[in-house]
């Protein structure tokens, strides 16, 4: 999938780190080590995020604004990422004290308690340099350091409230969504998703859009996109300039 992210989304990055137990300089792999029982297993989610999050700190802080977590399994519309990290709206949020900017769909489901989300990991979440420096520096060090389990969003979210119980809000202002827990032709596949929408309206005060109508014309991030030859097709949808051998390789995938 790392090829794949490279040969498309990832290439309008100002940067990309692909985080592993094992470097590979041909594939752009990075070993940061985790201290997780569990590897980088699924189960070991908190705490490679945990080690991702200092390896930025400790190495990248200073080179980017802005640094988003996410799967391999995402489709990112950059353009439209830095265009809303661009915003007034961002730019007001950055600047008032004591808050900071950690970004993305507000994930609410289950037995959640009204006025309760986190960040989903699906689509990823969105962190300012202020946001890492301030996290790494201070719930990072301190928040359920050691807990282990896959539910590395719950855990990230829950030690950001630490510094702001304010999170910005990613939708538009027609009530429709950036940040998508779902693949780009079912964005709203799941129930849980219908609920967090409906649930962060109550929050906001903006109606939440018609489901027909979910995706913002400003979309950033989709979810739940398995196999390369989903990102080369987008790749190709939007942009149409894919060379020869990367469209043979989307047809023969896709038989």
């Amino acid at each position: 999938m790392t090829n794949a992210v490279k040969e498309t989304w990832g290439k309008r990055c100002d940067g990309a780190l692909f985080a592993s137990d094992v470097s590979n300089e041909d594939t752009g792999h990075f070993q940061i080590p985790t201290f997780s029982r569990n590897g980088y297993g699924y189960k070991g989610m908190i705490q490679r995020t945990r080690a991702i999050l200092a390896y930025l700190y400790d190495y990248f802080l200073d080179d980017f604004d802005f640094f988003h977590i996410c799967g391999d399994d995402v489709y990112m519309i950059v353009e439209n990422m830095k265009e809303f990290l661009a915003s007034e709206e961002v730019k007001h949020w950055e600047n008032a004290s004591e808050r900071y900017l950690f970004a993305g769909f507000w994930a609410h489901w289950g037995n959640m308690k009204h006025g309760y989300f986190y960040l989903g990991g699906g689509s990823g979440y969105t962190i300012s340099k202020n946001g890492l420096k301030a996290f790494v520096e201070g719930p990072l060090q301190t928040c359920n350091s050691y807990h282990e389990g896959s539910a590395e969003d719950v855990w990230f979210s829950d030690c950001a409230r630490l510094l702001s119980n304010e999170f910005i809000n990613t939708g538009d202002m027609e009530g429709r969504q950036r940040y998508h827990q779902g693949p780009i032709y079912d964005p709203v596949r799941y129930q849980i998703f219908r609920k967090s929408i409906f649930h962060s309206s109550g929050l906001t005060g903006i109606p939440c859009a018609s489901e027909s109508n979910i995706v913002s014309n400003s979309s950033i991030l989709f979810h739940k996109h398995y196999h390369p030859f989903e990102l080369r097709r987008m790749e190709l949808l939007l942009y149409g300039n894919f060379d020869k051998f990367a469209i043979k390789e989307c047809s023969r995938e896709n038989r």
